[in-house]
Parts: C-alpha cells; sequence; structure tokens
C-alpha cells in the first residue's frame, strides 16, 4: 500500500493544542452529562441525543470558500459490554458524532463544483469513575482541503481524501495501535491508496484522551481552572499535549429555535467560554472557541454542561464555522 501524506478534515482535525512540558497532573472528571452529577459509576439508561446548526463566516479574497448551512449531531448511550483489548469487560459510554457540509471554493470569481464532505466518529470510553479512559475509536472521513492559501487555478486547487482511522488500546493505556486506511486525489490525477499502521507508547504522564472524546469529556473538567491532557494526533503521527485555559463566565444568549427534551428554551443560560490554539506540525490552526453551559446545581443540573457553541477558523484563514446546539435530549438521570 503506497503512503501518502493526509490531507486533515479541515473542521475536526485532532484537537492538539500548545501546553508547557514537564509532569502532567491527572485530571478529575464530574459526570456532568446528568442532571445529577454524582452518577459517575451509575450510567444505566444513558441516552443523549445533540443536534447543532452549523453555518460558515467567509473572508473575501482571490481564492475563497463557501457552505450552506450544515448539520452536526452527536450521540451518547451507555454500555455493559465495552471490551478491553484483553478480555476484561466493563462498563462505559459509547459516543458517536457526524459532522455533513457541502460547499464550493472560488478562484478569482469562478466557482468550482460543489462537494460534499462528512465526518463521522465514534469511540468506547470507560465511565467517569474511570477516568472516561479511552478503549476504542473509529473515524471515516471524505474530506475536501486546499492545497495552499493561493492555488494557480481551480482545477487542481484541491485534495480530496476518503479514509478510515482505527484505533485500539491497549487495556492498561500503555499503548494502541493506529491503522489508517483510504485513498487521496488531486484534481484529475489518479487517486493514490494511503494508508499506515503505527504502534504508539502512551506513557503515564497526566491524563490521555482519544480525540474523538475531547469536546464530550470537557463537560466534565472544571473549566473555571486551566488544566492539560494528551491525545494522540494522527494527522501528524505523534502524541501532544492539550491545554485549556481558565476560562471566561458568561451568559449565553441560546439558538432561537434551541429546544430542550421537546420545550424551547430562550433564557439566557450560565456558561464558560474557552479559547484555544494548536501548536506543532504543518495542520495548526487559529484560536477556537469554546462555549459550554456552567453546572447549575449538583443535583439538577438542567443544561448537563452541554456544548452550547463552537467557533472554528478553517484552514488557510478562508473563514470560520460557527456551530451552535439547537436541539437537546437528555436522558432523566
Amino acid at each position: 500500500m503506497k503512503k501518502s501524506r493526509l490531507a486533515p478534515f479541515i473542521l475536526l482535525a485532532p484537537l492538539t493544542m500548545l501546553c508547557a512540558c514537564g509532569g502532567l497532573t491527572p485530571l478529575t472528571f464530574e459526570a456532568n452529562w446528568y442532571a445529577n452529577t454524582a452518577n459517575k459509576e451509575n450510567i444505566t439508561g444513558t441516552h443523549e441525543q445533540l443536534e447543532y446548526e452549523v453555518t460558515f463566516e467567509g473572508v473575501s479574497g482571490e481564492f475563497t470558500l463557501s457552505y450552506d448551512k450544515g448539520t452536526y449531531q452527536t450521540e451518547l448511550t451507555d454500555s455493559n459490554s465495552i471490551t478491553l483489548s484483553d478480555g476484561t469487560v466493563k462498563t462505559g459510554y459509547v459516543y458517536t458524532t457526524e459532522l455533513n457540509l457541502t460547499g464550493r471554493y472560488s478562484l478569482n470569481g469562478t466557482a468550482g463544483e460543489d462537494f460534499h464532505d462528512r465526518y463521522v466518529s465514534t469511540v468506547e470510553f470507560l465511565h467517569a469513575g474511570d477516568g472516561l479512559k479511552p478503549v476504542r475509536s473509529r473515524v471515516e472521513a471524505h474530506a475536501t482541503a486546499p492545497r495552499s492559501s493561493l492555488p494557480s487555478d481551480i482545477e487542481t486547487a484541491l485534495v480530496v481524501s476518503d479514509y478510515t482511522v482505527v484505533t485500539e488500546y491497549k487495556a492498561d493505556l500503555t499503548g494502541a495501535k493506529v491503522t489508517l486506511t483510504g485513498t487521496q486525489k488531486t484534481g484529475t490525477a489518479e487517486a493514490l491508496d494511503i494508508g499506515n499502521e503505527k504502534e504508539i507508547n502512551i506513557d503515564n504522564n497526566g491524563t490521555y484522551l482519544d480525540n474523538e472524546q475531547i469536546l464530550f469529556a470537557l463537560r466534565g473538567v472544571n473549566l473555571a481552572t486551566a488544566s492539560t491532557l494528551r491525545s494522540y494526533d494522527w494527522v501528524e503521527g505523534v502524541i501532544r499535549s492539550v491545554s485549556v485555559g481558565s476560562a471566561t463566565a458568561a451568559d449565553y444568549t441560546p439558538h432561537e429555535n434551541l429546544t430542550l427534551n421537546g420545550t424551547a428554551r430562550t433564557e439566557a443560560i450560565p456558561a464558560y467560554t474557552v479559547s484555544f490554539a494548536y501548536n506543532g506540525g504543518t495542520n495548526t490552526g487559529a484560536t477556537r472557541s469554546l462555549t459550554y453551559a456552567r453546572t447549575a446545581s449538583a443535583d439538577a443540573n438542567t443544561f448537563r454542561n452541554v456544548l452550547l457553541a463552537m467557533d472554528v477558523p478553517v484552514m488557510q484563514n478562508l473563514g470560520t464555522i460557527h456551530y451552535k446546539l439547537v436541539k437537546a435530549e437528555f436522558a432523566n438521570k
């Protein structure tokens, strides 16, 4: 199988971020995705579905990008049959996400063909009492990315990748096997097979999380103070540190169509906003912004510390993707 450099999915590439080196303090996770946050291990009956409206704010220039309104959906369920690599069966979660966007690139006023990008992920991990330890993950993506900030012609401006990334962790989380398969195509050139299989070592320095669970896991972290974790960047093929700075507290005005368990919610929501940036490698991005609901009460946590909004700059400074929560279905827990 030929090896080729993977063009990252421009919206959900690994959430690798800058941190100071040295020993890291392990994170403690609260079960803030429940109304009763004490449910660290009592997770039976979990079923959460979230839906986000995805919009795009482009910038003017010779080479531009536009997206139609898209969707981002997540689902969280419990499982009493999470099987570790050594055969041990434990209780934990299955978390899935799906992003769908249709867009087009333009060069000097000439628009290229419409494309549809899709990113689907599934990750299994243990409950908060076990530190949300990842067990396995799978990513499937069709991604259209620019080759440069100003290509010479629209026909060869883009790299289209279809790929799958499967990560299987050792039971003691001292390592993992990461398998990449897929194809990559530039313009009218013949598609190349891409792929590799890599064994990675994970030491016990602080908290390690799979990239596909990070956005969810931050709901269980005390965002009022800075924290650091680590994750594997499968685009660059290295483990990186992830630093989350202390958050800014402010009320959040919900999307005009936000419903919670079928009921419209229009009141201001107490929230935390965290800004962070990527560090290292060739696929780093500008600052992202995440807004999470704050814990209302330990035993009456109405908004479950849900991710309310997210702003993601696009590669090559072509604009910003905005995610806003429009529908939440929470389990009665």
